[in-house]
């Protein structure tokens, strides 16, 4: 038994735990527990799973999991892959000579020139004075055009029905009610632009390990515990790992996601921006306004009692 898998049995031991106690918290089997302690990685599915099983068994016994990885050799590499650097190579000697580079800069000093004087010639030509007719005004033997919203209609003549010989009489003239048309205004709908970013939520259904990596920075490292649930919002992506992939709850940007593994399998993913959800949900209904109560009753004037005649 070498160095790892001593420090494991010593701290299990140490907790008064059996190997079973042990399957039943990390969900590993008692088979590859027992391969831990003894060092036989050889029974382990992988080397992958080796790291994961390391890592959930130390956290189970309280021990810490990259300590282990270490003294193991089984350090797991960084998700974040460090950008390479560009090298970046000079010329001893310009690309055009110096007299080329003259006569480059004098043609494109002349195409600057053309086309500043082509423009100028289009809106002198389209936008220039003499292009847009003024409005004449109302003048003398002109009668003025009333708008559209307003009506005015002329007046009536109505004649007497009947006229008495070397009578006279006045005509009357009855105008009309002007109409005004009130023209409503149109709304204009607003156009919504959606958010762009990233939203993960995860809830544990079992004991899960997790290392969540936001827009390239570690924003949670830890066991999550059955029915605990946490939220991470990034700009461009978010990284998980997971010790325990089929112990997990996985929401992207407001929808379910389907299982990405099974109970005791580590997997990692990455998710990428997208338009985030919108709206907070359904509005709580109004109270209700009790309705009116009547009229106040009216009040009874006491009556005084007679006594018997004798």
């Amino acid at each position: 038994m070498g160095e790892v898998g001593e420090r494991l049995r010593q701290a299990r031991e140490g907790k008064g735990l059996t190997l079973e106690q042990v399957e039943e918290i990390t969900r590993i089997r008692r088979r590859y527990l027992q391969a831990l302690e003894d060092e036989d990685y050889g029974q382990l599915p992988g080397e992958v799973f080796a790291r994961g099983f390391l890592r959930n068994y130390a956290l189970a016994v309280g021990l810490d999991p990259e300590e282990i990885l270490a003294a193991g050799g089984r350090q797991a590499p960084s998700p974040v892959a460090p950008l390479e650097e560009v090298s970046e190579t000079y010329l001893d000697e310009p690309l055009v000579p110096p007299g080329r580079q003259r006569l480059v800069a004098a043609l494109i000093g002349m195409m600057v020139v053309i086309a500043l004087g082509l423009g100028g010639w289009t809106f002198y030509r389209y936008l220039g004075p003499g292009r847009v007719s003024p409005t004449p005004l109302p003048g003398a033997g002109e009668t003025p055009i009333p708008a559209d919203d307003q009506v005015t209609p002329r007046p009536t003549f109505t004649p007497p029905a009947t006229l008495a010989p070397g009578a006279t009489t006045t005509p009357s003239v009855t105008a009309l009610p002007t109409v005004t048309k009130t023209l409503e205004p149109t709304e204009v709908p607003a156009t919504l632009v959606p958010e762009i970013g990233v939203l993960l939520r995860l809830e544990a259904t079992q004991a899960s390990w997790v290392r969540v990596v936001v827009d390239g920075k570690v924003a949670y490292e830890a066991t999550m515990g059955p029915g605990q649930m946490l939220e991470w919002r990034g700009n461009d992506q978010i990284f998980l790992r997971t010790g325990n992939a089929g112990g997990l709850r996985i929401w992207y940007n407001g929808q379910e996601e389907a299982p990405i593994g099974y109970v005791g399998e580590v997997v990692e993913r990455t998710w990428t921006a997208a338009p985030l959800p919108t709206g907070e949900g359904p509005a709580m209904p109004p109270e209700e306004t009790p309705g009116p109560v009547g009229p106040p009753p009216t009040p009874v004037t006491p009556t005084a009692t007679l006594a018997p005649s004798e």
